[in-house]
């Protein structure tokens, strides 16, 4: 077989995408063996993936923004305001969709960590571990979030280099 890019040469690998054939100067234009085609279409799937956890982080804590706060009578918000030690409705506000985006974070982190194993649990048990796991998610995610920011913007830039 011979390579797609070059038929006067001798492919020594094959696309982990398409499985075409590569000579030894396109296999080592990437860390794994893959045809610029197929890097194209996985930097373009990848950017989409980021991009999409992104704007549903961003929205969950907009709306929480503003609906979280807005289905509150103002006797109560008040009262949540001065057990929040907050200074004003924006400031809650604001920790409202704070709290939101880290649960989902600290959620996303925490499944990295846990086994299917739960799954397998009677109904009081999963109910018992969604709430434990609910409640650590805030935790976790109150100090992750901004380090997921970073990371998550980090290679969205990492893959916009590469176009260039």
């Amino acid at each position: 077989m011979n390579c797609f890019n070059h038929s006067d040469t001798t492919s020594v690998a094959m696309c982990q995408g398409c499985q075409k054939g590569l000579c030894t100067t396109c296999a080592s234009y990437y860390q794994s063996p893959i045809c610029n085609t197929c890097f194209g279409s996985l930097k373009k799937e990848s950017r989409k993936e980021i991009i999409k956890e992104l704007v549903t982080v961003a929205f969950l804590g907009v709306v929480m923004m503003f609906f979280g706060t807005g289905l509150l009578t103002q006797e109560k918000l008040k009262d949540l305001i001065f057990y929040a030690n907050v200074t004003s409705e924006q400031s809650f506000s604001i920790a409202c969709a704070y709290a939101a985006v880290a649960t989902v974070v600290g959620w996303k982190a925490l499944n990295r960590l846990t086994d299917n194993y739960f799954l397998s649990l009677s109904i009081i048990g999963w109910a018992f571990y969604v709430f434990i796991k609910l409640y650590a998610s805030f935790f976790v995610g109150v100090f992750y979030t901004p380090f997921w920011i970073i990371i998550k913007v980090r290679k969205l830039y990492k893959i916009w280099r590469m176009g260039t």
